[in-house]
């Protein structure tokens, strides 16, 4: 069960030492209506220890689960959030709070993406290298 009734872990986000989930710039009246609901669910749950189910986020939003699932990733790729699923007990997302969360769940993506990358490449009967430049190029010109 989420524990909505405790205050959040982390500091105002104007304060002068913000949390380093939230990137610097970020501003909570930004969000629509639907993204400040996940978002003020996730306020509680900084650090994996506290990770909340994505099914739990959905009942007290009352959204559903891939509408939560969008909401998450929208959240961390256009707003810079640094939020992250656990693997291990207990399931669940959450906001990261240390440097060795981070270091893990970066670690977790990108064995997983170096594993699609190697999939792809095998359906498509090339090197992975051929794809990976491919998959540089991409993000770089979305960057553009």
């Amino acid at each position: 069960m989420s524990k909505l009734s405790q205050k959040p872990t982390t500091p105002d986000l104007f304060a002068p030492s913000a949390p380093w989930w939230k990137p610097v710039g970020f501003r909570e009246e930004n969000l629509t209506s639907e993204e400040r609901k996940v978002y003020d669910v996730m306020k509680f749950h900084v650090g994996a220890a506290l990770a909340i189910k994505q099914e739990e986020i959905a009942r007290i939003t009352n959204m559903t689960d891939r509408q939560v699932q969008d909401i998450l990733k929208h959240l961390t790729e256009r707003h810079g959030l640094g939020l992250a699923a656990s693997v291990r007990p207990p399931y669940g997302v959450y906001a990261i709070d240390t440097q060795r969360e981070l270091d893990d769940y970066c670690g977790q993506l990108h064995s997983r993406a170096l594993s699609q990358l190697r999939r792809e490449a095998i359906l498509r009967r090339r090197k992975p290298g051929e794809l990976a430049g491919q998959v540089a190029a991409e993000l770089e010109a979305e960057e553009n």
